[in-house]
């Protein structure tokens, strides 16, 4: 009896040894698991990572051909862009994104009117981190119009420059612009433009140092150029256009500037009138005239 009794004993501390045993196998096989599963995943991590840097370095460091021909801008132009954005317009890089991907992503986009789709995949990122990046940097280009958008000055008397000194008191030139955009089939209709082009229209307003003063983008191709400088003179902070001539003491760089923009009376309407054709024939009329007399005193 007790020979069985001993047997039984020893039959379960057996078993009772073998489940210990096998817990703690499979507690260890579960932790080998679990760490060959992170250490897969930090290395998949790190190989996406190291991908995107290097494609990135590829876009804006390889040299200034590639990165105008992707980004549209070289690289100093594209480091001074981030020096602004990061001084002037307050954009930071965040935990996982930095400041150059921002600006890279954002400059992809309007370079190859890309998708957020595409841009994800070619940046391997997620549709939401590309949207909300591309947002920020939106947001902080916009603090950059008071140092990007030129002040205009006017053109003096004493202008010696051939190009400009028939127009005197002028403060810039503008005109419309087509712009290829990328619509959905069924919105085509009213980007087209006479040429056949889907387009949006822009009204760009320049200085004679060809900086840019003013601009309009947004109108569908099919809207005339009347329609959108009405528009950009009668919306709010719009395009300004003083009614009066400039006098020659406010083309003067005198410091001391007593009037105020709100004494000053600008342009909110277009009326039909023959005052810039009359005067358009009179300065082709008078430049022939010069032209002439040049021609002739030089024979």
């Amino acid at each position: 009896m007790d020979r069985i009794m001993q047997s039984l004993r020893r039959k379960s501390r057996l078993k009772q040894l073998q489940l210990v045993v096998t817990n703690v196998v499979v507690v260890l096989m579960m932790y080998w698991v679990c760490y060959m599963t992170s250490v897969a995943t930090v290395r998949g991590v790190q190989l996406i990572q190291n991908k995107r840097d290097r494609k990135i370095l590829r876009l804006i460091q390889e040299s200034d051909v590639h990165c105008k021909t992707e980004l549209r801008v070289n690289r100093q132009i594209f480091n001074i862009i981030c020096e602004m954005l990061k001084e002037i317009g307050s954009l930071t890089r965040t935990k996982n994104v930095s400041l150059d991907e921002i600006v890279t992503m954002f400059l992809y986009t309007l370079a190859h009117h890309k998708n957020n789709r595409s841009i994800a995949h070619f940046f391997i990122r997620s549709g939401e981190t590309v949207s909300r990046q591309f947002n920020l940097c939106r947001r902080a280009i916009l603090k950059l119009h008071e140092d990007l958008l030129y002040k205009p000055t006017p053109i003096l008397e004493e202008c010696e420059d051939e190009r400009w000194k028939p127009f005197k008191n002028c403060l810039e030139a503008l005109d419309g612009t087509y712009i290829n955009v990328t619509i959905h089939p069924q919105g085509c209709g009213k980007y087209r433009t006479r040429k056949c082009t889907v387009a949006m229209n822009v009204l760009g307003v320049c200085a004679p140092n060809m900086q840019f003063i003013y601009v309009l983008p947004g109108w569908k191709g099919s809207a005339h150029d009347v329609r959108v400088l009405r528009k950009a003179l009668t919306r709010p902070n719009g395009f300004r256009v003083p009614r009066d001539d400039v006098e020659e003491e406010n083309m003067s760089n005198d410091d001391s500037d007593n009037d105020s923009d709100d004494e000053v009376e600008y342009v909110t309407t277009i009326a039909t009138s023959d005052r810039w054709t009359n005067y358009r024939n009179t300065l082709t009329q008078d430049l022939f005239n010069a032209w002439r007399t040049r021609v002739r005193q030089g024979t």
